[in-house]
């Protein structure tokens, strides 16, 4: 007498061709064959992979006492990993199936019925569950303030006027006194580069704040090619701005500067930022064939 049985597999969908039936106890079993069929000795059925539904005939009743046992993987995983549209507050994160719970302890972790990270920086939060999901797997958390920001910019200073802000479609610029305006407001310190500004919406996470400015470029180090260098003779000049050499290892003139006559180095700082080519004159001690 031919017996029929059907079953939800736990933890579908399940991975094509893994599946195997048998009564313990006896020589009946069958696998799938990646195509939904199940054959074998004394056995044929089908799987529905993405169901986990798997219906089985016996040819003959399993003697009492014997289970029949379904072996298979799972393509579905009690992990995962999500990049949370805002970056959360500590605290304040969970992750749920609806059943099982995960918190966020503050300093970075996922406790409870499993474990997990959470990057308060980038809003990329892991997690794994101590079992398979009951349901869908959410993530509840609050949202960081992302609308104030203050950070120094890595090369000053800077020219007035020229800062240009872009986070995604919001911009900002300076007006050259020191104020930000465009998508929000703020201010900035020409000379040590520090920036504190606010947007005028929440941005999500991963969104990169990039910066754009022109520096205050005065100082100046260059090496001639023919060392020694005759003492006086050095004479640097771009535009209106001229450095003339004292003959002792000094420049002067429209700003300062040192000379070191027997290797050539030299280094000066305008008192303003030159606009036009810099133009090095001097004359050089080295003998010609040296």
């Amino acid at each position: 007498m031919r017996v029929t049985f059907s079953k939800i597999l736990s933890g579908s969908p399940v991975i094509h061709g893994t599946v195997r039936v048998l009564v313990e106890g006896t020589s009946v079993s069958g696998r799938d064959d990646g195509s939904g069929n199940i054959s074998g000795t004394g056995i044929s059925g089908s799987i529905d992979y993405s169901s986990g539904e798997i219906i089985v005939t016996l040819d003959d009743p399993a003697p009492d006492g014997e289970r029949v046992v379904a072996s298979y993987k799972s393509s579905f995983s009690n992990r995962g990993a999500k990049v949370l549209k805002y970056r959360p507050q500590p605290l304040s994160v969970l992750i749920t199936d609806g059943v099982q719970i995960l918190s966020d302890n503050g300093t970075g972790s996922l406790s409870g019925d499993g474990s997990g990270t959470v990057d308060y920086s980038t809003g990329f939060i892991t997690w794994n569950f101590n079992s398979y999901p009951f349901g869908d797997v959410i993530a509840l958390y609050e949202a960081e303030d992302l609308k104030s920001f203050a950070f120094v910019l890595g090369e000053v200073p800077v020219i007035p006027g020229t800062l240009r802000i872009s986070i995604g479609d919001i911009i900002l610029t300076d007006n050259g006194s020191g104020s930000l305006t465009g998508d929000g407001t703020g201010t900035i310190n020409y000379s040590t580069g520090l920036l504190r500004f606010s947007v005028n919406t929440s941005l999500p996470s991963g969104v990169p704040i990039v910066t754009s400015y022109e520096r205050d470029i005065r100082e100046f180090s260059y090496t001639v090619s023919s060392p020694p260098i005759e003492e006086g003779s050095v004479f640097i000049q771009s535009g209106s701005l001229i450095l003339e050499d004292d003959g002792k290892g000094k420049l002067e003139g429209d700003g300062l500067g040192t000379i070191d006559y027997e290797s050539g180095s030299i280094s000066f700082r305008f008192n303003s930022r030159p606009s036009e080519i810099i133009e090095i004159l001097y004359i050089s001690l080295a003998e010609e064939g040296n």
